[in-house]
């Protein structure tokens, strides 16, 4: 489970995410990651948390859980950058990073 977050630190807004992985009902492991808020969007206009937050498809969970694993396993792990473009939509790949473009290119110039 992915978890976005903003929260304010004294005069400072930050953007965060938290990552938990469980194991029969009980989080097992959890990672997390607070940053400034970028002061810009990024080259097409994309801020750090625009987009989509209504699910719409709770069919396809167990779906999109093992083409994350699968993805985070070949490209993060293992570093097969050769596997990076089946993993998206080449043309319409859009980052929320601020310093990093749309776009699979742009996404593949930062790993």
């Amino acid at each position: 489970m992915c978890l976005h977050i903003r929260t304010s630190t004294f005069s400072d807004l930050k953007i965060g995410f938290h990552i938990f992985r469980f194991e029969d009902g009980k989080i097992v492991e959890h990672w997390d990651k607070l940053q400034e808020t970028p002061p810009k969007p990024n080259p097409r206009g994309h801020t750090i948390v625009d987009g989509h937050t209504e699910i719409t498809d709770r069919e396809k969970t167990e779906e999109n859980k093992t083409l994350v694993r699968n993805f985070v396993n070949d490209i993060l792990v293992n570093g097969q950058m050769d596997k990076l473009a089946s993993y998206f939509n080449v043309n319409d790949h859009i980052r929320h990073n601020p310093n990093i473009p749309d776009q699979l290119s742009g996404f593949g110039t930062t790993l």
